[in-house]
Protein backbone atom coordinates (compact mmCIF):
# COMPACT_ATOMS: atom_id res chain seq x y z
CA UNK A 1 0.00 0.00 0.00
CA UNK A 2 2.81 2.42 0.90
CA UNK A 3 4.64 1.68 -2.36
CA UNK A 4 1.50 2.57 -4.31
CA UNK A 5 1.10 5.81 -2.37
CA UNK A 6 4.76 6.74 -2.97
CA UNK A 7 4.24 6.28 -6.70
CA UNK A 8 1.14 8.46 -6.56
CA UNK A 9 3.00 11.16 -4.63
CA UNK A 10 5.83 11.13 -7.16
CA UNK A 11 3.32 11.61 -9.99
CA UNK A 12 1.61 14.44 -8.11
CA UNK A 13 4.92 16.19 -7.38
CA UNK A 14 5.88 15.92 -11.06
CA UNK A 15 2.53 17.46 -12.08
CA UNK A 16 2.97 20.28 -9.55
CA UNK A 17 6.44 21.02 -10.94
CA UNK A 18 5.02 21.23 -14.47
CA UNK A 19 2.25 23.60 -13.31
CA UNK A 20 4.72 25.76 -11.39
CA UNK A 21 6.88 26.08 -14.50
CA UNK A 22 3.86 26.95 -16.65
CA UNK A 23 2.86 29.66 -14.15
CA UNK A 24 6.39 31.09 -14.15
CA UNK A 25 6.53 31.12 -17.94
CA UNK A 26 3.18 32.85 -18.30
CA UNK A 27 4.02 35.30 -15.51
CA UNK A 28 7.22 36.38 -17.27
CA UNK A 29 5.29 37.11 -20.49
CA UNK A 30 2.87 39.51 -18.78
CA UNK A 31 3.37 43.28 -18.68
CA UNK A 32 3.17 43.76 -14.91
CA UNK A 33 5.61 41.40 -13.17
CA UNK A 34 7.98 44.20 -12.21
CA UNK A 35 5.27 45.91 -10.12
CA UNK A 36 4.92 42.87 -7.90
CA UNK A 37 8.60 41.90 -7.90
CA UNK A 38 9.46 45.27 -6.36
CA UNK A 39 7.35 44.56 -3.29
CA UNK A 40 9.60 43.54 -0.37
CA UNK A 41 9.58 39.78 0.07
CA UNK A 42 7.25 39.16 -2.86
CA UNK A 43 9.42 37.24 -5.24
CA UNK A 44 9.74 34.62 -6.61
CA UNK A 45 6.84 32.65 -5.08
CA UNK A 46 4.50 35.42 -3.99
CA UNK A 47 4.82 37.84 -6.93
CA UNK A 48 2.99 35.58 -9.44
CA UNK A 49 0.25 34.92 -6.89
CA UNK A 50 -0.17 38.64 -6.28
CA UNK A 51 -0.44 39.30 -10.00
CA UNK A 52 -3.10 36.64 -10.25
CA UNK A 53 -4.99 38.11 -7.29
CA UNK A 54 -4.87 41.69 -8.56
CA UNK A 55 -5.09 40.84 -12.25
CA UNK A 56 -3.66 42.78 -15.14
CA UNK A 57 -6.66 45.11 -15.52
CA UNK A 58 -5.60 48.03 -13.33
CA UNK A 59 -8.98 49.73 -13.52
CA UNK A 60 -10.60 46.78 -11.73
CA UNK A 61 -9.44 47.99 -8.31
CA UNK A 62 -9.30 51.77 -8.34
CA UNK A 63 -9.18 52.10 -4.55
CA UNK A 64 -7.49 50.01 -1.90
CA UNK A 65 -10.93 49.39 -0.43
CA UNK A 66 -11.97 47.67 -3.67
CA UNK A 67 -9.40 44.88 -3.28
CA UNK A 68 -10.16 44.63 0.45
CA UNK A 69 -13.84 44.12 -0.32
CA UNK A 70 -13.07 41.63 -3.08
CA UNK A 71 -10.82 39.64 -0.74
CA UNK A 72 -13.34 39.93 2.12
CA UNK A 73 -10.84 41.64 4.44
CA UNK A 74 -12.37 45.12 4.46
CA UNK A 75 -13.10 46.50 7.91
CA UNK A 76 -16.72 46.14 8.91
CA UNK A 77 -18.42 48.48 11.35
CA UNK A 78 -20.69 46.70 13.77
CA UNK A 79 -23.32 48.66 15.59
CA UNK A 80 -25.67 47.77 18.42
CA UNK A 81 -27.75 50.43 20.05
CA UNK A 82 -25.43 53.29 20.94
CA UNK A 83 -22.26 51.20 20.72
CA UNK A 84 -20.15 51.19 17.59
Amino acid sequence: MIEAQVLQLKAILKAIDKMDQAIKDKYRRLDDPVIFELLPGARPQLAPRLLVAFGSRHERFELTEDIQKYASVAPVIEQSGKKK
